[in-house]
């Protein structure tokens, strides 16, 4: 649905069903035996050595997304327009699979259906586990998405030559994941894919053939953590804001066949932000491994 009240306003505003179905390994996996500790809750949670199949589950369904999302596009002024949009992705019957202790407390709580998964021996204690990928979580999303933009022709310096200017960010509200046993909120936790602010800025300027551009990339502060207390788990839970500089430029020539371009990433030759064990440190999906780097090439069309 779009409306626009106003020639400067739209609002918009979309709904939508989206279903993914199991992947190949989800249903086909042929088994993958390892050595587990567990604790038997039979048995006043004495700690067990078992033995734990992974296998494909033929009986998983479809995951369901109903995905909401409400904005307005707004123009106040000419060379200028910008977007705000909220949305909001429930998936159900989310395909996940629980850890070795939830199987087994759920099966001692009586979920007949999950005691299938579990084998015991002739004395009632647990000795093995046949795990596989079911339909039981649940993920919300939530987060806001804002896109701006203005464009200027410069005067003076050639009718062909502009500015133009774009700012893209988003701020994460939540990232919930559920299953029987426990929900989690990852929004914040900056050891995944999950700061609550991100954001890309950048600028252009056109004048014939030319292109030159800068853009700057945010990440915003964190935790590593959402569980974990300072002084208590852990003695520093935060995780820093950083961004990055780069620098791009490009010029066209031959009749538009050839373009000639270079492109300078982390300008600043920043450091990557360090966050615990992953990859020595650091989480490559945010934040920059290598430093200052160079790239330049040549694109043509025939």
């Amino acid at each position: 649905m779009t409306w626009s009240p106003l020639d400067a306003l739209t609002v918009r505003a979309a709904r939508s069903r989206d279903i993914r179905a199991p992947n190949l390994a989800d249903l086909y996996q042929a088994g993958v035996t390892q050595r587990q500790s567990v604790t038997d809750p039979w048995f006043n949670n004495t700690l067990r050595n078992i033995e734990r199949v992974m296998t494909g589950n033929l009986n998983l369904k479809p995951e369901e997304a109903d995905t909401t999302s409400l904005g307005i596009v707004f123009s106040p002024w000419d060379n200028f327009q910008g977007a705000l949009d909220y949305y909001q992705i429930d998936i159900k019957d989310a395909i996940t699979s629980l850890s070795n202790q939830q199987v087994i407390q759920r099966c001692y709580d009586g979920d007949t259906e999950v005691c299938r998964l579990v084998q015991r021996d002739a004395t009632g204690a647990v000795a093995g586990l046949t795990m596989s990928p079911v339909n039981v979580a649940r993920r919300v999303i939530r987060g806001i998405d804002t896109d701006l933009i203005y464009s200027q022709p410069l005067e003076g310096m050639g009718d062909d030559t502009s500015l133009e200017m774009r700012l893209i960010a988003t701020r994460l509200l939540e990232s919930t994941s559920e299953n029987p046993f426990a929900s989690y909120d990852y929004a914040g936790e900056n050891t995944g894919s999950s700061p609550k602010w991100r954001a890309l800025a950048n600028a252009t300027l056109r004048s014939g053939p030319a292109r030159l551009g800068a853009s700057a990339r945010f990440v915003g502060s964190g935790v590593l953590d959402n569980t974990w207390v300072e002084g208590v788990d852990i003695d520093d839970n935060h995780v820093p804001s950083t961004w990055y500089l780069g620098l791009s430029g490009a010029y066209t020539f031959g009749g538009e066949r050839f373009e000639a371009y270079f492109n300078v990433d982390n300008v600043l030759d920043k450091a990557p932000v360090r966050i615990g064990s992953n990859n020595n440190g650091i989480y490559a999906v945010l934040y920059d491994m290598i430093g200052r780097y160079y790239s330049v090439g040549l694109r043509f069309s025939f």
